[in-house]
């Protein structure tokens, strides 16, 4: 054979056995035999691969970049997420043998990509309404509206980044596929998008608030039902009125609210351990009151006490009662029944102050109180109101004493709030001021007409700055016949209530001046200082003398 054939014979041959001559390895596992495969390294975090050489030979010399690479050694690169790809890398061998001088090279192209952090979205859309605003990939909030007549809809988003996972309200979605039908609510509805990146700690959330509209009042009476329903959970009744009484503020709060705490301090007093009892709960131990003397009721009251200040033990409570479903508890005008007497009927947690001697209990303030009419609880009144079934019906408020206040700190208001419809006083602030901030949610049924005060409920306030009484009613509620959440909202401004138009009621109870808006402004109600509220809005503009008596349900 020829000199110089048979060399380049031996050459094709060597070039074949030097492609498996040198390998990547990543974490001591061979990833691709180089040269001259391409090799891509995906990592998410930092970390080191190696190319690696075992050359045979003796008499050809390996190079890694120009740099001699030993027999059985290693050339280390290291990646860290974020940095350029590594590169290129030159696999060479050098042949000097008595074959004669050459060099052969192959590359050996790394590109250390890690596992995307793209946690974005490039597409997102809802099967009804309109994304406002329109969608960009950085904007992670959103808000849509649509009419009643929609129950449900689909998201369909898609990732930005590949093997990004998607959840819709946490359930899983394919990227660019339609999640399952989200069923919509009366009102605003919210919808989570998570994304989360292929490196599987990255995440970016979005929301869609969804708002599906109220069908709105088709009728007047409904506007009036709306406002009647609203007023009446600080209509109370007085007795230099004529005008102020809503015989639903029994049903909301009054009774409830007395009652509960006739309750509280009945059982503890009528307890025939009270003094041992008493003295446990001084001395720092926990224990339970209960009275058995009243026919087809059972209550207890649980007393925790906590930490002492100002010379008080402070307490928190539980009041439960059990009413039989037969006999009838009377209370003021209403008999209260429940489902038997194993069986809680109504509830409450009170937190407070207590200031005790050998003899007994001295002085006890209430600081904060929420009452339940659990779905057990029935009332029976006299007509027009009738029966009145509770489901998880709430009055919360928080009892302020001003400088009487055992919690009272310098510099704090010395105006008591809620103290005139604490149901339990021992201690009674000296004040002529009637403030009030208290809350009603939940729901009841009277006549078989259901009343619901949604979500957070209806925040009532009342100040009297000056020789004024102001009030706000701001919330949301239910009326029978009327499908939908009604908004409930009055401005709140003791400067220029005026200007503004916060409500202002007489010391005969007459609501004078202000307004309230019904369902988001659909209807505005304005109080006249002769009694007339002045309805406007889209059913047109009318009037109803006396409302806070002609509207009675």
């Amino acid at each position: 054979m020829n000199k110089w054939k048979y060399r380049s014979v031996m050459k094709r041959l060597l070039g074949v056995l030097f492609l498996f001559m040198a390998v990547v390895m990543l974490n001591g596992c061979i990833l691709s035999a180089s040269p001259p495969s391409p090799v891509t390294l995906k990592v998410a975090e930092p970390c080191t691969f190696e190319i690696k050489t075992f050359p045979v030979p003796t008499n050809f010399v390996w190079t890694l970049d120009d740099v001699v690479v030993p027999a059985f050694k290693t050339r280390y690169f290291t990646y860290i997420p974020g940095t350029a790809d590594i590169g290129d890398h030159t696999v060479s061998v050098t042949e000097t043998s008595i074959f004669g001088k050459g060099k052969h090279s192959w590359v050996v192209h790394v590109q250390a990509e890690g596992l995307n952090h793209i946690a974005d979205l490039s597409s997102l859309i809802i099967s009804q309404g309109t994304l406002t605003p329109a969608f960009q990939s950085g904007t992670l909030s959103y808000t849509t509206q649509v009419p009643d007549a929609v129950s449900s809809l689909t998201v369909t988003p898609t990732s930005a980044g590949v093997n990004a996972t998607i959840t819709v309200n946490s359930s899983a979605v394919v990227s660019g596929t339609a999640s399952t039908p989200i069923p919509l609510s009366l009102g605003d509805n919210s919808i989570t998008i998570v994304v989360k990146a292929e490196d599987g700690t990255t995440t970016k959330t979005y929301t869609i608030v969804v708002t599906r509209s109220n069908p709105g009042f088709t009728t007047r009476d409904q506007a009036q039902d709306a406002l009647y329903t609203a007023y009446a959970g600080i209509g109370y009744n007085r007795a230099d009125s004529t005008y102020d009484d809503a015989p639903l503020y029994d049903v909301m709060l009054n009774d409830l609210n007395t009652v509960a705490g006739d309750f509280v301090l009945n059982t503890i007093f009528d307890d025939p351990n009270l003094i041992t009892k008493l003295l446990a709960v001084l001395l720092g131990g926990s224990r339970t009151f209960n009275d058995t003397t009243i026919p087809g009721v059972v209550s207890s009251v649980y007393v925790d006490p906590g930490a002492t200040k100002n010379g008080y033990l402070s307490f928190s409570g539980n009041l439960t009662v059990k009413f039989d479903a037969t006999t009838g508890y009377p209370w003021n005008n209403c008999l209260y029944y429940g489902s038997g007497t194993g069986v809680a009927a109504l509830t409450a947690d009170v937190t407070g102050y207590i200031k005790a001697t050998s003899a007994g209990l001295d002085e006890l303030y209430v600081h904060s109180v929420t009452i339940t009419a659990l779905n057990t609880l029935k009332a029976v009144y006299p007509d027009p109101i009738g029966e009145v079934d509770y489901n998880q019906w709430k009055i919360s408020y928080v009892a302020y004493y001003g400088e009487n206040d055992p919690d009272y700190t310098s510099g704090a208001s010395t105006i008591p709030m809620n103290a005139y419809i604490l149901p339990i006083l021992i201690t009674y602030p000296v004040s002529t001021l009637d403030y009030r901030d208290y809350t009603l949610s939940g729901g009841f049924t009277l006549n078989g007409n259901a009343y619901t005060f949604p979500e957070t409920g209806v925040r009532y306030r009342q100040w009297q700055p000056g020789s004024q009484t102001l009030l706000s009613v701001n919330g949301k509620l239910t009326i029978p016949g009327m499908t939908g959440v009604i908004t409930v909202s009055s401005p709140e401004d003791i400067i220029d209530p005026v200007g503004s138009g916060t409500i202002s009621r007489s010391t005969a109870g007459i609501w004078t001046s202000g307004h309230m808006n019904l369902n988001a402004s659909e209807v505005l109600a304005t109080f006249i200082n002769n009694g007339t509220c002045d309805f406007s809005g889209d059913l047109g503009t009318w009037s109803i003398a006396g409302w806070q008596i002609s509207l009675k349900p």
